[in-house]
């Protein structure tokens, strides 16, 4: 069963009644002064954030004094429309912001009271005497601290609100929707029936193995890479025999996209005698595979092999089919 808490978060999350409810007793002056509080906030948050110099950090905790500065007098205006926060020294600010949480029962994070002296600090050098270790761990503490400040006003208009549940609500349905799709594709997906099967070919080199292009991982390389040789050779043995649909190749995913080329496919019953059914002469890599589309081709056995001296590299090989009827 799930929680009544995640219940309740998820409910607010796509209809904004608590928000709705919050700022419901503003006047619309009382509403465009939050705002602007709030966008100034934003716009100093966003560029302490950007600050990631070490050197940059007593700058970075400025800027997060000034956020904190007008999102403590958002919080006082929202309380109260004749406020007038603008006047207060930052530890007056502080302590009337810390009365107003009190009286909401708004239980801050620890890092809000351990940047306090930072934050009503009257010299605005003090910072710059910090060590940048210091300095930086102050940011974060500062950033987390402010950005629940944050959470505390809210100031959009039901309009505004309206907006932001429509967009919440259409985003995962269209999210939804989306992972409905991938899941149906997969779930439709032919099975590739060389996965896992037996498989030979010439001796592999570089830690690589020929069961490395049935495993299903395609790693941006290669899964097999084999020793020079006359005509380099890779079989997968079905196990059964099967009407085939497509056989895709995946070359290496790095480089060298030409490396094994001019490359045939061959199909067997019995691992004997083989047929050709399809040349490459042109690259091929992991990202564009080389697809093979058999007409009506029974084979149990599937090989891929080099028409010259050299080495056959491969990331993976998968084949679909059926059983005959």
């Amino acid at each position: 069963m799930i929680p009544s808490n995640v219940r309740g978060d998820v409910r607010e999350f796509f209809l904004l009644e608590e928000a709705e409810r919050r700022g419901a007793h503003l006047a619309d002056g009382q509403r465009a002064s939050i705002q602007a509080y709030q966008s100034a906030a934003k716009r100093r948050l966003v560029a302490a954030s950007a600050l990631t110099d070490p050197g940059d950090a007593p700058a970075a905790v400025l800027l997060y004094r000034e956020a904190w500065g007008c999102l403590a007098r958002a919080v006082l205006l929202a309380d109260d429309a004749s406020a007038a926060p603008s006047s207060l020294a930052p530890s007056a600010l502080w302590d009337r912001v810390e009365q107003a949480l009190a009286a909401r029962n708004a239980v801050a994070p620890p890092e809000l009271a351990a940047v306090r002296d930072v934050l009503v600090m009257p010299d605005p050098v003090g910072v710059d005497r910090l060590s940048p270790d210091d300095a930086r761990a102050l940011s974060d503490r500062l950033e987390t601290a402010i950005r629940w400040l944050a959470q505390q006003v809210e100031a959009r208009s039901k309009t505004q609100l309206r907006y932001a549940r429509l967009l919440r609500q259409v985003g995962t349905a269209v999210v939804a929707v989306a992972i409905l799709a991938e899941g149906l594709a997969i779930l439709l997906a032919p099975k590739d029936i060389a996965l896992d099967k037996p498989v030979q070919g010439t001796p592999a080199i570089y830690e690589t193995s020929a069961e490395g292009v049935v495993d299903g991982v395609k790693n941006g390389r290669f899964g097999y890479h084999s020793q020079e040789a006359d005509q380099a050779f890779l079989t997968i043995d079905l196990q059964k025999a099967y009407v085939l649909s497509k056989i895709a190749v995946f070359g290496r995913g790095e480089c060298c996209f030409d490396q094994s080329i001019p490359l045939v496919v061959e199909v067997s019953a019995d691992g004997t005698a083989f047929r050709k059914i399809e040349e490459r002469t042109t690259s091929f890599s992991e990202a564009e595979p080389w697809v093979v589309k058999p007409t009506g081709t029974l084979a149990r056995f599937v090989r891929v092999r080099v028409e010259r001296r050299g080495v056959l590299v491969l990331s993976e090989i998968e084949v679909n089919g059926k059983l005959p009827k």
